[in-house]
This record gives structure tokens, C-alpha cells and sequence, in this order.
């Protein structure tokens, strides 16, 4: 066997080889890389669930004072009067299906037996099993989760004892919705198809209940936390599956989480066959250049052997001419020392290693440019600007050294030496990819600092939240919602509301110039600085005084704070307030829509020693009083427009009556939302909507305050 077919031979072995080992470790890799990010996304969507879950029962708590404050229906139940409890869970189920946070109300005594369910059926069973209801009221706690009933409907449920004040609790109240609600909210947070069945596989609740037909032959339902692949017509869909436990009836079953990945498939199939094509004939094509590079490197010297045989026999006038052997080594070994023989020698050696250095820069430039496409904006068309330039060294011929030594100098940015060692182009690429690569690597560390303070920024947001109230029902008469998003990741808007006393409620809403991080601390030294002083001192446009002389004193950056700070009295049914620069709110009652006297005073942390005055206005009944920040007025489009005093003014006045805060609040953002559309947000804003109503006790009941 030739020389030639033995290498060409093992060459064509060890890159089968090595492309087999690169096939197997990539698909190891991406084996490994999936299993990673199913856990993890299946964790993300457990916790999601939980959460989506506890936000909806976190809800219902808002409706229990219906029950609560029901003095004759608990008697009711304490004496187990039937017909007494099942007149007034009527009246009671009625109220709570005017709120879209209710869909079932359910009434059992303490040893968990249903006395009363405002869900028709033959066979009545609350959400909540006898027995575990009859443990939660024997431990006076408060019973959240899952449960179902009889008919295996599904529900989030809040179930708390009832009882007269005292007394030990006589039953339980609970508080059911559809599970539909959560998943319906589930879906519409990850964009993706969420099923509930039961360990067999049967169908409990799901938006499109014709897609689990699809699926139930093809998904493990004990396969949890890993990622699962179905094809449904065309459709392909990642299936993540997730134990669901209903710990309030005993049902155990499973939640699972459909997305539609059929773009993403159809993609992956459009680049991979092509691609496999590709590297297939470039393999062959390599393949084939081999055996005829190899063919013609050796067919010189299959010649150069007759021909210096020839020459050490003393007859130069021979001639090359092709012929087979054997031996060829040996015959080189043989005319080793004429001069011929080395003369030829030295030229293959030079034409190998030209090769060799042309199979190197291109495997240096390919480097390069994979470094390049790491980076962004203009960090990556320097690189890509500065590797045209070395491309000038590999393409053309290197007749002039010095200009191709000065451009390497100018991407290292250096006058080192070591560029001037010779005419080496390879040596001078390699040092330029040095430096590139350093390049690279301050370009990505700078990327990891920004993603960290990225992450600090979130850690603000979240803490600034905090402190904004969850719930302002804290008073019979005044019952109100706050609603607050900043520009940026954090802001310098805030609203307040607490209780003064036994008849008076302070309400407080303030602006900081500026946005971001200086704003939302100056924010925070204004609402401590506010609480601090309203418990101690009666008069609004006091406590704006004492705030302005310490903001004063505090004030390097030169902020300033608009502030409203007002008391509502329950038992007067008034209104005493001091704006302190900030816009005054707007009154909307059977005297029509409109807004309050400013008060005499100026921005707060500017000047010191500011006199602040203060007015007090009679609340009319069922009047509305709206508190807000100007980031609602000065909400802009994208031509420019201003919302305005006029259109929020407007707003306000068209609101329906006998609509709740929340939905006077949504039908406020809405009006904004729709205005401004895709234009971004130009400043915090923040809005407090508070009803007021003479006769609110008499509604919900002889509440204590």
C-alpha cells in the first residue's frame, strides 16, 4: 500500500472521529441544558401558580365583612335554625356575586357539616371536607387552597370561622371561586395553555378542553418537572406537568402547562436539514481535496525518485516519468546528497508550509469574528473594523512589512517590540487576537456589572412597593383604593392613609422632582418624616410646616416635594386639608365635578420658615373625592399631547355611579392607557380614589370601628 492512501487513510479516521466526538458531546450538552431549564422553568411556574393563587384568595378576604358583620345569620347557625340561615345566605350570596372575586358561598356548622350552600345540588358539599372544616374551626384558623365538592368542582377557596364575639366558633363561612379564574389568569401571564386533570387523566377544568383530547395520549402525567413534547395536528406544544394537591378535600391532581412551540420547531427544521446537508458535502468535498492533495504532493516524488535514481547513476539527460514502486523512501534515502534532490526538497517544504500558514490565519480570522459577535454596538464595529484591516494581510501579498506592522501596532495600541521582530504575519495576528480577546473580556464584565445594578434596581422597586399600602378599608365611611406606577424602576410618588384617632383618618399623596433612585429616597425621607408628625400634631398645614424645616436643613441635592396632607373626619364628615404645592384634589357629587381651593403655601424643602394654611370642606353624601399625582394630567401620546386638566376633569365626571373605587380607579387608567397607547411613560403616576358615604354602616352592617 502506497504512503499516500495509508495517510489519507488515517486522516479520513480521525476526522470521522473527532466529528463524532463533537456530535456526541453537543448532544450531551444540549441533554443537560434541557433538563436544566425544564426544573427551572417548572419551578418558576409552580411558584407563579402559587402565587396567581394566593393573589385571587387574597381577594376574596376583602368580602368576608359581609359575614362577619351578619350578627343575626351567625346566631342563625349557632342555633341551627335551617330556615333562618338559608334566608339570609341568600341575601348574603347575593351581595357577593355583585364581586367578580366570588363565585360560591358556603355555610357549615363546627363539625363541618353544610348548612347552607348557594350552589344548587342534590348532594351538597362545601369545597372544604367535613372533616378537615371541623378541624380548622375547632383551632379558630383560617383554611386557604384548593378544595372540591361532591360534583368534583374545583375551586380556590378562603374559609374562616364564624362566631359571636367571645364565644368559641359556631361554624365556617367559605369563600369559593372557579378554579377556571386562576388559570384563565395563569394563561394570560405565560402565554400558554393551562389544563387541570386528575391523576387518571380526566378532565377538571381548562379553558379549551378540546386540546387535552389531543393530549392525553401522548404525555406522562407522572412524569413531573421535565419537558414533554406533543404534536397535534401540525402543532407542536412543550407540556410541563405539575402535581396540584387539593389540601382542603383530598384530591390530588395534576396542572399542566401547554405552550405552542410550532414557530419555533418549524425554524428549527428549516435551518437544521440544510445546515446537515451542508456540513455533509463540505465533509466530502474536504474528503476529496484530501485524496488529491495527497495524490499530487506525492506524485513529485514518485518522479523525483527516477529522476535523482538516474542523477546518482551519472546520467543527466533522464527524464521524469511516472512509474510505480514500493520503495519511494528508500530511493530518497539514496540520492540523499545530490544536490537536485535537496533543491527539490526545499520547494515542497516551502509550498507545505505556505499551506499550513493559510489554514492557520483563516482558523485565527474565524476566531475573531465569533469574538466579535459576542459584543454590541459600537465596541463590535471597532473589532469588525479593525479585522478588515488583518484580512488585508492574509489576502494580500505581504511586500510591505512595515505598513502591515504599524496597522497591528494601532490595534494593540502599543509601540511594543515584539511587532517588529520580522516579517511574520501569523506571529502579528495572533498578537492582534490577543489583544482582541482582552477587548472581549472587559466588553463582557462590563455587561455583568450593568446586569447586577439591573438587579439592585429591582430589589428598589420591590422595596418601594412595600410601602405603599395593600389596604385602605379602614373606615366605615370612607372606603377608598390607591393605585401607583413609577416611570423607572423606582419613583418619587407615594400616598398614605391611617387612622388618627377613633374619628379621624389621615389621607396624604406627594410628588418628588425627578424620577429613579434620588427621587424615591427623598420619598422615603418624606413619608417617614410624615408619619412621624401626623400623630402628634392636629393641624395639616403644621405638620406641612415642621416637614419643610427639616426637609430644608436635609436637602444637598436640592429636591423639592409637593405634598397634600388631609383629615377626614367621620364623625363631622369633613374634609380639613393643606396642598403644599401639590395639585388639590377633585370632589365629584350632586354639586357636579370640581376642584379644591389651593391653600396658601409653596413646595416643600426649598425655603425654610414657610407659613401654610389650611381649609376644611363638608363632604357631601356619596360624594367621590379623587387624590392625584400629575403623572395622570401630563400623560402624553405619541404626537405629543398632553391628557390634560380638562380630559382628567372630564374622566372623572363621566365615572358611573354606584361603581366600587377599584372600578372608578380602572376606568381612570383605562381612559389614560387608551390615550396614551404606545407612547411611554412620561412620569410617575399616582392616584388615590376615596368614596364617602354618611349611611355605609347601615349597609354592611353594625361594624365595629
Amino acid at each position: 500500500m502506497l504512503l499516500r492512501t495509508r495517510i489519507s487513510f488515517i486522516v479520513t479516521l480521525t476526522i470521522a472521529f473527532i466529528c463524532a466526538s463533537i456530535i456526541f458531546v453537543g448532544l450531551e450538552r444540549e441533554r443537560l441544558i434541557k433538563n436544566q431549564y425544564a426544573h427551572e422553568s417548572a419551578n418558576d411556574q409552580s411558584s407563579l401558580w402559587s402565587k396567581v393563587s394566593l393573589g385571587i384568595i387574597k381577594e376574596m378576604e376583602d368580602s368576608t365583612s359581609l359575614i362577619l358583620d351578619n350578627t343575626a345569620l351567625i346566631r342563625a347557625v349557632e342555633a341551627q335554625d335551617s330556615m333562618r340561615i338559608q334566608e339570609l345566605g341568600r341575601e348574603v350570596a347575593t351581595s357577593l356575586t355583585r364581586t367578580p372575586t366570588v363565585d360560591r358561598l358556603d355555610i357549615v356548622y363546627s363539625d363541618g357539616s353544610i348548612a347552607f350552600s348557594s350552589l344548587p345540588s342534590v348532594f351538597q358539599r362545601a369545597p372544604i371536607s367535613p372533616a378537615i372544616a371541623a378541624a380548622f374551626i375547632r383551632d379558630g384558623s383560617i383554611a386557604t387552597g384548593v378544595g372540591n365538592d361532591t360534583n368534583q368542582n374545583t375551586y380556590l377557596a378562603y374559609g374562616f370561622p364564624i362566631g359571636t364575639d367571645g364565644n368559641r366558633p359556631v361554624g365556617m363561612a367559605i369563600l369559593s371561586i372557579d378554579i377556571l379564574t386562576a388559570i384563565t389568569e395563569m394563561e394570560n401571564i405565560t402565554d400558554s395553555l393551562v389544563i387541570l386533570v386528575n391523576r387518571r387523566g380526566r378532565l377538571i377544568s381548562a379553558t379549551d378542553g378540546s386540546l387535552w383530547r389531543g393530549l392525553y395520549n401522548q404525555i406522562d402525567l407522572d412524569d413531573l418537572k421535565t419537558v414533554q413534547n406533543a404534536n397535534i395536528d401540525d402543532r407542536y406544544f412543550s407540556i410541563t406537568v405539575l402535581e396540584q394537591k387539593a389540601e382542603l378535600s383530598g384530591l390530588i391532581g395534576r396542572i399542566i402547562f401547554a405552550k405552542d412551540i410550532s414557530q419555533l420547531i418549524s425554524s428549527q427544521q428549516a435551518i437544521s436539514r440544510p445546515s446537515a446537508i451542508f456540513i455533509s458535502c463540505l465533509i466530502m468535498l474536504f474528503l476529496a481535496g484530501l485524496y488529491i492533495y495527497m495524490s499530487r504532493a506525492f506524485a513529485p516524488l514518485s518522479e523525483s525518485v527516477n529522476v535523482l535514481d538516474s542523477l546518482s547513476k551519472g546520467d543527466l539527460q533522464a527524464q521524469t516519468e511516472e512509474t510505480d514502486t514500493d520503495n519511494e523512501i528508500g530511493k530518497i534515502s539514496e540520492a540523499i546528497n545530490v544536490f537536485r534532490d535537496n533543491l527539490l526538497a526545499l520547494n515542497r517544504y516551502r509550498r507545505l508550509r505556505e499551506r499550513q500558514q493559510a489554514r492557520q490565519k483563516r482558523f485565527i480570522i474565524k476566531e475573531m469574528t465569533s469574538l466579535s459577535d459576542t459584543l454590541e454596538g459600537d465596541e463590535r464595529e471597532e473589532i469588525i473594523e479593525q479585522l478588515e484591516k488583518i484580512r488585508t494581510i492574509v489576502h494580500e501579498s505581504p511586500e510591505d512589512t512595515d505598513q502591515h506592522e504599524q496597522i497591528i501596532r494601532k490595534i494593540k495600541n502599543t509601540d511594543d517590540q515584539d511587532t517588529q521582530k520580522g516579517p511574520d504575519s501569523l506571529a502579528m495576528m495572533a498578537l492582534a487576537f490577543q489583544h482582541m480577546s482582552g477587548r472581549v473580556q472587559d466588553a463582557m464584565h462590563t455587561k455583568e456589572e450593568l446586569s447586577s445594578i439591573q438587579k439592585e434596581l429591582d430589589i428598589a422597586t420591590r422595596v418601594q412597593q412595600s410601602l405603599v399600602p395593600e389596604n385602605l378599608d379602614i373606615s366605615r365611611h370612607f372606603n377608598a383604593t390607591g393605585f401607583m406606577t413609577p416611570a423607572k424602576e423606582v419613583g418619587g410618588d407615594f400616598y398614605d392613609m391611617f387612622r388618627l384617632d377613633e374619628h379621624r383618618i389621615g389621607v396624604a399623596i406627594a410628588d418628588v422632582s425627578g424620577k429613579g433612585v434620588p427621587a424615591a429616597l427623598f420619598m422615603v425621607m418624606a413619608r417617614t418624616l410624615l408619619r412621624s408628625k401626623v400623630f402628634h400634631i392636629d393641624s395639616p398645614a403644621t405638620v406641612l410646616e415642621h416637614m419643610n424645616d427639616y426637609l430644608e436643613q436635609n436637602n444637598n441635592e436640592q429636591l423639592f416635594v409637593t405634598l397634600f396632607y388631609g383629615i377626614l373626619d367621620e364623625k363631622q364628615g369633613t374634609l380639613t386639608y393643606s396642598t403644599g404645592g401639590h395639585n388639590p384634589p377633585i370632589v365629584s357629587d350632586n354639586n357636579g365635578t370640581r376642584v379644591l381651593e389651593q391653600t396658601e403655601g409653596a413646595v416643600l424643602a426649598l425655603i425654610n420658615d414657610i407659613v401654610f394654611k389650611e381649609k376644611c370642606v363638608a363632604l357631601e353624601d356619596n360624594s367621590r373625592i379623587v387624590f392625584m399625582t400629575d403623572g395622570v394630567p401630563e400623560s402624553f401620546n405619541k404626537n405629543g399631547e398632553a391628557y390634560g386638566d380638562d380630559r382628567t376633569l372630564q374622566t372623572i365626571e363621566n365615572l358611573e355611579p354606584g361603581q366600587t373605587p377599584e372600578e372608578d380607579m380602572k376606568q381612570l387608567i383605562d381612559s389614560v392607557e387608551s390615550f396614551v397607547e404606545e407612547a411611554p411613560q412620561f412620569d410617575d403616576i399616582t392616584c388615590v380614589i376615596l368614596h364617602y358615604k354618611k349611611d355605609r354602616h347601615e349597609l354592611t352592617g353594625n361594624r365595629d370601628d
